[in-house]
């Protein structure tokens, strides 16, 4: 979430003999820092926030990929499957800016930035219920006006967040755990994301893009398995190569023998322009 608090913590003090130099302005009255970064040192931040916080490894990227709760780590898991996602960097960057509704300073973090293809996209993840939830019909319902009030506190600072990034010419995008369902099948992707890393030849490799090519509309996943049968578990080392951006399948289905197995762009050598950013 956020930081809304314009004082320096902890973190900013650790980190500012390291980053002093390191604040771009990226548009008037905003600056940024990168942190996460593959080329620096991975700074996470510990122990000030509840819920999850550490570091999923995306075999896509071929590098851990830092998150703050779980909610990141299932968002993180979703990019990792996409096709159209290219690369992301959890927790990369902060930015600082001066809000046009209370003149203070305020600082923020996205949760990724994702690459599509040319394109770049600062994500920020959040439930939707902190930021849309439902109206309290009593008065006395005090812990459900204080969740209507920290939303609409919430809602105010994404839209100066993303005011900022329109400022500097950047894209900045909202996704909900609701938009995370509705892109892809949590255990469909839990299965995938299990089978992370297991290797393929490239004898097998280019067996399945050759069969693939013949059939882009899609082959089932039985039969893509029976073609590549000398491997100690081929469905684990087919869906191994959907982070790899080999080939595709509906996420939002289940996983089953008759699941339509379809080469991407990148397995017959095609680039795509205008990919969405929203998964």
């Amino acid at each position: 979430m956020p930081m809304s608090d314009a004082r320096d913590t902890w973190e900013d003090q650790e980190c500012a003999p390291q980053f002093k130099d390191d604040w771009r302005e990226i548009a008037p009255g905003s600056s940024v820092f990168f942190r996460n970064l593959r080329a620096r040192r991975p700074l996470v931040l510990k122990g000030r926030r509840r819920g999850k916080v550490g570091a999923f490894y995306s075999w896509k990227n071929r590098a851990h990929v830092f998150h703050q709760c779980a909610g990141e780590e299932r968002c993180a898991r979703v990019l990792e499957l996409l096709p159209t996602v290219h690369a992301f960097v959890g927790r990369p960057e902060e930015i600082k800016f001066k809000r046009s509704d209370t003149g203070r300073l305020q600082r923020y973090t996205p949760s990724f930035i994702v690459e599509y293809g040319d394109d770049t996209v600062r994500i920020q993840y959040c439930r939707l219920d902190t930021v849309r939830p439902e109206r309290p019909t009593a008065l006395n319902d005090k812990r459900g006006w204080q969740r209507w009030n920290a939303a609409e506190a919430n809602r105010a600072t994404f839209r100066q967040v993303a005011t900022a990034y329109s400022r500097a010419g950047l894209t900045w995008n909202l996704i909900t755990d609701e938009d995370l369902v509705a892109a892809a099948d949590p255990d469909t992707v839990d299965e995938i994301i299990a089978n992370g890393g297991r290797p393929m030849t490239p004898t097998q490799r280019t067996r399945l893009v050759e069969y693939l090519r013949q059939s882009p509309h899609g082959v089932p996943l039985q039969a893509c398995e029976d073609l590549i049968g000398d491997s100690d578990f081929p469905r684990g080392t087919i869906l191994a190569q959907i982070p790899n951006r080999l080939i595709s399948i509906d996420l939002k289905l289940p996983i089953g023998p008759s699941t339509l197995v379809r080469p991407t762009d990148k397995a017959l050598g095609r680039s795509r322009i205008g990919e969405s950013h929203a998964p």
